[in-house]
């Protein structure tokens, strides 16, 4: 899974390059293989090689699907495959729906109901336990207060001191969180920044999940590949310290504490009570920033016409 893990970052991070409308070079190969080699540094990716999990496929299976040209045949069967591997990628789906893609949009969701049939056919017993219930119980994964549960929902239950914050406040920020990342991953698809709309969703389906552990945060790579891509577009000092700045919140930062604990990334931080809720809070704060500097750039540009 680890190698399987580093090639895939590669591809993903190449993706990234080829949708910003660069051209296959060797020097841009050479780019992506020395990008990929810098953030197995980022702790969502540090996480998702040592864990063996399985985000950086995801990554690549959207990537891939929804880079291809709008008449590509079977288009959107990468985000109803990687739905139905990991159910957080469904909101790709509803991204379809949103920017009116209905052919993807229909191939998505047949893909990942066959997915769920696939699923009842091989593993009856299983699957039939998690579509039961299974599926709404997210402390089974860990305490939801815990720092490394970067959503919305983590969030809550720290703010309010408790492991099971109310359903309905979660629901509704949430829902809040959804309709605005969707929001912006429209303007930005209307304006012609394809990439970044699909970044944009990508981070939001970890803002919104009952439980986010940083290492679902993978689509920040994408996201620092296009601060790169605007800092040597716009070429000002201020747009090149973006990549810089965006960095270092998502660093593998590493700790071993006098009883032996060893920690992984900034939310993990200890001290004054300021401090502490910041680094707690550090991935949404990166999103929340990602999405306002998205639309306020992006209102004025004029919507251009469907590819």
């Amino acid at each position: 899974m680890a190698v399987l893990d580093i090639g895939l970052l590669y591809v993903a991070v190449h993706l990234s390059w080829r949708q910003l409308g660069y051209e296959n070079t060797t020097r841009l190969r050479l780019l992506s293989m020395f990008l990929a080699g810098a953030f197995t540094w980022l702790e969502p990716v540090r996480m998702t090689i040592w864990l063996g999990q399985i985000n950086l496929l995801l990554l690549v299976l959207v990537l891939w699907d929804l880079g291809r040209p709008a008449d590509s045949r079977l288009r959107g069967v990468g985000v109803g495959i990687a739905a139905g591997l990991k159910l957080t990628p469904a909101l790709f789906i509803v991204l379809l729906a949103v920017v009116r893609d209905t052919r993807a949009f229909i191939c998505a969701s047949v893909t990942f109901v066959a997915t769920i049939i696939v699923g009842f056919v091989v593993i009856p017993g299983d699957s039939w336990t998690y579509w039961a219930g299974t599926i709404v119980r997210s402390d089974r994964i860990g305490l939801i207060s815990s720092p490394a549960n970067q959503s919305i929902r983590g969030i809550l239950a720290r703010v309010l001191h408790t492991e099971n914050p109310p359903m309905v406040l979660w629901i509704a920020c949430a829902g809040v969180v959804a309709m605005g990342g969707l929001w912006a991953a429209h303007i930005a698809h209307s304006r012609g920044e394809h990439l970044l709309a699909i970044t944009i969703c990508g981070l939001t389906a970890p803002m919104i999940s009952p439980f986010s552990w940083g290492h679902h945060w993978v689509w920040t790579v994408p996201l620092i590949v296009l601060t790169l891509h605007y800092a040597a577009r716009i070429g000002t000092w201020w747009s090149a310290v973006l990549p810089v700045v965006l960095v270092l919140p998502l660093f593998a930062w590493y700790k071993t504490y006098p009883d032996g604990t060893v920690t992984i990334g900034i939310f993990m931080t200890h001290g004054i009570p300021v401090v502490r809720v910041a680094a707690q809070t550090a991935y949404p704060i990166v999103y929340l920033l990602m999405l306002t500097t998205a639309v306020v750039c992006l209102a004025r540009r004029p919507v251009r016409s469907p590819i």
